[in-house]
């Protein structure tokens, strides 16, 4: 007998939250993106920046690295060219018709099922309450510290294994480090990674922040793909950044991808539409 696919609930439609809702339902989740605002990437819709603000870093760390859609053509990317790009992007992807806008969670709480979540549809003030398999909090909110909810990667909630988060995670290729760390959630929820049991590697202390180097980069995004059965690309290693070797984040996105996929063959059948269409 088949299992049941899982049910995924991804909280927040910005760049995480997107990256987050390809990788679930490349994995073969039923999943549904709840978000609070009209559009997708709140922060560039239109009315909510000055003309010609432009993004607060370059081009290559907005990049949907492994996506088809045309690349942004700005090195410091305007408002407009923002939200168009991220409209493509869910488009592409089949992400928009996942997405229940003007939602807003109001309450995630666990259950002997999994998770319930309590949501209020703003237009039509309509309030539902739905069930999930599985949480994933993509809103961008900074959090304080919580001793009782430790992260392993950073990502995921120890000892739940149904419920984490992935964000930008700092200041260098944070869609890229979204990209990775969302297939990494999708590989860990089909169980296709298996947590330490040893308390000073289950436990990861946020260690990443906005100062880090390229090198600090690779090392975190190298432990992820270990930890999906993966190999680190060659051009990674020491000896060849040494020499100068660039770094080629397309590469990363594509193994990412491809390890994500390996572990997706115990759930099939086609993607779900939002819960509240």
């Amino acid at each position: 007998m088949e299992p049941k696919m899982k049910q995924v609930a991804v909280v927040g439609a910005g760049i995480s939250g997107l990256v987050t809702a390809n990788a679930m339902q490349q994995q073969g989740y039923k999943v549904t993106v709840f978000e609070k605002a009209s559009t997708i990437g709140e922060s560039w819709e239109r009315g909510t920046y000055y003309t010609g603000e432009v993004a607060q870093s370059v081009r290559k760390d907005y990049t949907f690295y492994g996506s088809d859609i045309p690349p942004l053509s700005g090195e410091w990317p305007d408002g407009e060219e923002m939200q168009e790009y991220l409209e493509a992007y869910a488009l592409k992807t089949g992400v928009h018709q996942l997405i229940s806008f003007q939602t807003n969670v109001q309450n995630v709480y666990s259950n002997a099922s999994g998770w319930k979540i309590s949501a209020r549809k703003d237009k039509e003030n309509q309030y539902r309450e739905l069930q999930f398999d599985a949480v994933v909090i993509c809103t961008g909110m900074e959090w304080g510290s919580f001793s009782y909810w430790p992260l392993h990667r950073n990502i995921a909630v120890a000892n739940s294994g149904s419920i984490g988060f992935v964000g930008m995670n700092g200041s260098l290729f944070f869609t890229l480090t979204a990209i990775i760390a969302a297939h990494w959630m999708a590989a860990y929820l089909s169980g296709g990674i298996q947590l330490s049991t040893h308390q000073s590697t289950r436990y990861q202390p946020k260690q990443y922040n906005k100062r880090r180097q390229v090198s600090q980069l690779i090392h975190y995004l190298n432990q992820l793909l270990k930890d999906m059965g993966g190999k680190p690309p060659a051009s990674s290693n020491l000896l060849f950044r040494l020499l100068g070797t660039p770094f080629k984040p397309g590469i990363y996105a594509a193994l990412a991808k491809k390890l994500t996929n390996s572990h997706a063959s115990l759930f099939h059948g086609p993607y779900s539409r939002s819960c509240f269409s």
